[in-house]
């Protein structure tokens, strides 16, 4: 199973609702812009509840037609209309005792929404009502698990009268709303990092520093074809890493850096206790100490300084984020203060972090 990756707040957050929420009955509305992992999530939700062992469908709603919509979810027997040449279970049933993922709801139209709606009854300690396919007169015993996922405004489609209500509140038990990736820009690189896991290819610094100021309108699924595309160009020149020029974002590139203002040093928080602070150059420098050459990689992300602490061979040991109101910025920009013991500094976040 394709696991969720990320150690942003933002992303801790939804997976420890989502783990909350995986042993329960509820029905979760997952939200979110297209290309989250809407459809990670669900699986994830899955994969932790009591029926992890049993099926797991997902479904396009949007792409099923409305006149195919009661066979495609309800199944059909042999001879019910003219091409069913065989019988066939449907979506629900073959998703019996498991979860029924059901992608894009909003684009279902209304009348398969009054359809649906009748089989989210519960009853008799099932999830679901019976089902009756196209052409049979006996109703199938069932019960699934729905989890329904959307990228539109779900309530304003109520409003507007494109959405039942009644439906929306049987999805809806609990909504998890699942950040943009510009939302959690710590995650990038592992993100990323994840994707070049079959290729023999690692990302420079520049490459990485490309990535995270990226606004990323496509999210996730925009990150794998990018990555893919670098990874494959890469791979056929026989190269080992993916540099900032690998990364084409054709006309949706956008790598605005956020405006900066000059912080005074008075601002530095009194909680570093560090005893003096060296300017480093951004996007990237290597400072020497006499724990041998040690790295330290710092890049300007929105609202916030990010520092990764490099061993001497170039690996990546940790990394910690900074609010802008807690460094000291240069006038242009170009150079934040950070603590001259590094070590101490990273230690000292990591132990912060962990107790927040």
């Amino acid at each position: 199973m394709q696991q969720p990756i990320g150690s942003s707040p933002r992303f801790l957050d939804i997976l420890r609702m989502a783990a909350h929420v995986a042993p329960t009955a509820l029905r979760p509305l997952l939200t979110g812009e297209t290309g989250t992992g809407k459809e990670v999530l669900a699986r994830y939700i899955h994969a932790h509840s009591p029926r992890a062992e049993k099926p797991f469908v997902a479904v396009n709603c949007g792409a099923i037609p409305e006149t195919l919509f009661e066979a495609a979810f309800f199944g059909h027997k042999k001879g019910a209309f003219t091409s069913a040449s065989a019988d066939s279970m449907g979506l629900i049933l073959s998703a019996d005792k498991g979860t029924l993922f059901l992608d894009e709801i909003g684009e279902l139209p209304l009348p398969c929404q009054a359809k649906l709606l009748r089989v989210l009854q519960p009853v008799r300690g099932r999830l679901t009502s019976d089902v009756t396919p196209v052409g049979d007169t006996h109703p199938r015993a069932v019960d699934v698990r729905i989890i329904a996922a959307t990228n539109v405004d779900l309530w304003s489609e109520v409003k507007a009268k494109r959405f039942r209500s009644d439906l929306f509140w049987r999805l809806r038990d609990i909504e998890i709303k699942i950040p943009a990736l510009r939302e959690r820009r710590e995650d990038i690189v592992a993100l990323a990092e994840s994707l070049l896991e079959d290729y023999d290819l690692t990302l420079t610094f520049r490459a990485k520093a490309k990535l995270r100021r990226h606004r990323w309108p496509g999210n996730i699924r925009e990150l794998q074809q990018v990555i893919r595309v670098a990874a494959e160009f890469r791979k056929f020149a026989g190269a080992k890493e993916i540099d900032m020029e690998d990364l084409l974002f054709g006309e949706f590139e956008d790598l605005g850096v956020p405006d900066l203002e000059p912080v005074s040093p008075r601002s530095i928080p009194c909680k570093t206790k560090m005893g003096g602070f060296v300017w480093v150059e951004t996007p990237g420098t290597r400072l020497e100490s006499t724990g041998g050459d040690q790295g330290v990689f710092v890049e300007w992300l929105d609202g916030f300084v990010a520092v990764e602490l490099l061993d001497g061979n170039g690996a990546r040991r940790g990394s910690a984020y900074w609010p802008l109101a807690d460094v000291v910025a240069s006038e242009d920009g170009t150079k934040v203060a950070i603590p001259s013991d590094v070590e101490a500094w990273f230690a000292q976040r990591t132990t912060a972090l962990q107790a927040g």
